[in-house]
């Protein structure tokens, strides 16, 4: 993990220069919330890296590349954190691409920050959108979509019964959960992505 506070924020990563803005990593974030890295590990890891690295990958070298790639994105997480985006059943409480709106709003009324315009180191941008203050629309639908409203009665759970329901992500996005640990599915993508290369590449 790495020390926001005593390490500059890197522009280069084990050895390659990278655009470390958060564009990249919240396009990734989308598309494993999708699942399109299953549809071709190959083409989906080609513009993964496409996006992230200033200069080519090489073929050969696609596998360690984004194996890399995966590191810079947990790098600033501490262990089991899950930036918000998760609750403790494991559902999803936040998508970029369905909360893109809500997430522009808070980052502008918390930090006068536009999205839309600015570049920001993803390591700063995680910091900030874990603190996101309580008054942002976005931390109070993270809060509603987690919220349990099984100790609740009456007029008040039926309330934030339909606070979930109404800013409820799609279902196919809030009811999937993980299968197996962060760790074992990458570790399983990896093995598609070598196995692929192998293929293409079946000298070396």
């Amino acid at each position: 993990m790495a020390d926001l506070l005593l390490e500059p924020l890197p522009t280069e990563w084990e050895g390659r220069a990278i655009d470390p803005d958060f564009r990249p990593m919240v396009w990734l974030s989308n598309q494993y919330q999708r699942r399109q890295e299953k549809k071709d590990p190959l083409a989906f890891a080609q513009e993964a890296l496409r996006r992230f690295y200033r200069e080519p990958i090489p073929p050969q070298l696609a596998p360690d590349a984004y194996e890399s790639l995966l590191r810079f994105y947990h790098g600033a997480d501490p262990p089991g954190d899950s930036g918000g985006k998760g609750s403790g059943s494991g559902e999803l409480a936040m998508d970029f691409a369905c909360d893109a709106g809500y997430l522009i709003a808070a980052f502008q009324q918390a930090y006068h920050i536009d999205l839309t315009t600015e570049h920001i180191h993803w390591w700063r941008f995680l910091a900030l959108l874990r603190s996101l203050p309580e008054e942002t629309t976005m931390a109070k639908i993270i809060s509603w979509r987690t919220m349990d409203t099984s100790g609740m009665e009456g007029k008040q759970r039926q309330q934030y019964e339909d606070l979930k329901e109404r800013f409820a992500l799609p279902k196919e996005l809030r009811h999937t959960r993980a299968a197996v640990t962060v760790a074992d599915h990458n570790a399983a993508f990896l093995a598609r992505l070598r196995r692929g290369d192998e293929e293409v590449n079946p000298n070396g």
